[in-house]
């Protein structure tokens, strides 16, 4: 059987169903609304990050320009950019970096700006230590590199910084470090400055509880917790920053003063203050007394109540029972009669305006209000 010309012709391509185009695996998902909008948000912010760079260093040509001139008057005093003396200490604090898949793009970039100010914060101690980033890798170098783009500089100079690919366990023997966490049952007394110390690098608003503790647990290592508890109180969450862990340990190699150190670091917005003898006992008695102390008042003020509701009742109503005692001490009839049917408000009201008007004047809960008796 021949072919023929309508057999040959080229056919169209038949429509795919909807099974089948649900089935292939190239086929993109489509965006739920708010995805739609949160990619609109974030294509149009990288549309303005020139702008927002330009904008940034006209800013900060301005601050620069400004504080030359300031100390070319002789009105500001030329910041040093490290102190005068330095003395280096032989300790190690690592950041490890190693939980940037439990974090979104906002923390990891919040993490970068922490792990900067570490480095600014060591370069410009007077008892600078040997900052490592450890697992130095992926979406948080990623961000240092956008944020700080001289930060490959960092290795050079006084205060050098290392880098690394590897975990912190490259750094030290084992049994030489030491992995801070609040959940360890061990609270450091003072710093060893031949110990490598860990902060975990990651910024989770505490999701994730125990995380570094099960960390250092893994690698087997010792685990210790700054003594918080024992010098300061607070008034929010004990939760602190990367830099905040860092700098309270480098301002502790200054003044060998824990108190100080916490002081001089935690900002005031969490209602930071020095830590008495007697506080942990002033707030205990202090709970229970008021508990007490709450409790029989309330039981007193509701027994008045009880005695006294008619005359609380009046005073609320401003008429009743002082008017009433009044007029009959002067054995005259009282002036507010019970509302019945043929009465209105109204009517009470004027008749006991005119009555007042009248004879004599009715005392009032308002001692200035008072009209003396002629």
């Amino acid at each position: 059987m021949e072919a023929t010309e309508q057999d040959l012709a080229p056919r169209p391509d038949l429509p795919t169903s909807p099974a089948t185009v649900k089935n292939e695996p190239n086929t993109p998902t489509p965006l739920s609304k708010r995805a739609q909008k949160r990619a609109a948000k974030q294509a149009k912010w990288d549309a303005m990050k020139e702008e927002r760079l330009e904008i940034r260093k006209q800013k900060r040509a301005q601050v620069k320009q400004m504080r030359k001139e300031k100390i070319k008057q002789g009105l500001l005093q030329p910041k040093p950019r490290r102190p005068p003396h330095q003395d280096p200490s032989p300790m190690t604090i690592a950041i490890d970096l190693s939980f940037e898949d439990k974090m979104i793009k906002k923390e990891i970039d919040s993490t970068a700006r922490q792990i900067a100010r570490c480095y600014a914060a060591n370069k410009a101690s007077t008892k600078p230590v040997h900052l490592a980033f450890t697992s130095f890798t992926g979406q948080v170098k990623q961000a240092l590199s956008i944020k700080y783009r001289d930060f490959e500089r960092w290795v050079e100079g006084k205060c050098p910084i290392l880098y690394t690919e590897d975990t912190f366990t490259t750094l030290s023997d084992p049994s030489n470090i030491v992995y801070l966490t609040a959940d360890a049952s061990t609270t450091l007394t003072e710093l060893d400055e031949t110990k490598t110390y860990v902060i975990g690098g990651i910024v989770d608003k505490n999701r994730y509880k125990g995380l570094c503790y099960e960390q250092a647990k893994a690698y087997g290592l010792a685990t210790a917790k700054l003594p918080l508890d024992h010098y300061v109180a607070m008034q929010s969450r004990k939760v602190l920053t990367i830099n905040h862990v860092f700098e309270i340990m480098i301002k502790w190699l200054e003044t060998r003063d824990w108190q100080q150190s916490f002081l001089a670091v935690l900002p005031q917005r969490k209602n930071v203050h020095a830590k008495q003898d007697d506080d942990d006992d002033d707030v205990h008695d202090g709970v229970h007394e008021g508990e007490s102390d709450f409790d029989e008042t309330e039981e007193q003020d509701l027994g008045d109540s009880h005695e006294n509701g008619k005359g609380i009742e009046d005073q609320e109503t401003g008429m009743g029972e002082h008017v009433s005692q009044h007029h009959k001490a002067n054995g005259e009839r009282n002036v507010v009669d019970v509302p019945g049917p043929e009465h209105t408000l109204e009517d009470l009201q004027e008749k006991v305006k005119r009555k007042v008007e009248e004879e004599e004047p009715v005392d009032t809960l308002d001692p200035a209000a008072k009209r003396q008796k002629p």
